[in-house]
């Protein structure tokens, strides 16, 4: 690696660069002047990749940001997603407080997670619907939630299950007769 290339980069700078390996802790990314960068995993993508081969592959062009560099050892911290907007923030600023249709992803001893935007995920806490007898979730199931809170920090999304109010027998509008059921799609 040339240490001259390295000795010009600037934290903050922006590079064009080719993958030029992907790896299970990161993708290697040839910057030019000699110099290759590492791109760890989470900076790859604001989203969870089960592969990296699903964001990037070798040989793909690619523009980054340089994050860090250690020129005694030769190392340099690239990121791709830093160039992109966090999704999470955009999802904060439009659904803090808003009832909104999420898809059940997994079940949990804990709870049940729910796609709350694409990428986005929330869990449930079995204490939500543990006293909901007739509620069972299953994956694929939809259901409305509150959004409660979002932190960037710890990047979790914090939500509620609504009730479903029903009208006829046992309930007239807006009592909470009935426990929240899928919807149907």
């Amino acid at each position: 690696m040339d240490r001259s290339g390295i000795e010009s980069l600037q934290p903050g700078e922006v590079r064009t660069g080719v993958v030029s390996s992907v790896a299970h802790f990161g993708v290697l990314v040839d910057i030019g002047g000699g110099v290759e960068g590492l791109v760890t995993v989470p900076q790859v993508s604001w989203q969870r990749l089960g592969d990296l081969s699903e964001a990037v592959s070798v040989g793909d062009e690619v523009k980054v940001v340089v994050l860090g560099i250690d020129p005694e050892r030769g190392d340099v911290a690239l990121s791709i997603k830093d160039l992109s907007p966090d999704p999470l923030q955009d999802f904060a600023r439009t659904k803090l407080g808003q009832r909104i249709k999420a898809r059940v992803t997994t079940i949990a001893p804990i709870g049940f997670f729910v796609e709350v935007s694409e990428g986005i995920q929330a869990l449930v806490p079995l204490a939500d619907h543990a006293d909901r007898t007739a509620f069972d979730p299953q994956a694929g199931d939809e259901v409305f939630v509150e959004v409660r809170g979002v932190n960037l920090y710890t990047r979790r999304v914090t939500v509620s299950l609504t009730d479903v109010s029903c009208s006829g027998p046992g309930g007239g509008p807006g009592t909470d007769a009935m426990p929240p059921t899928p919807m149907n799609t």
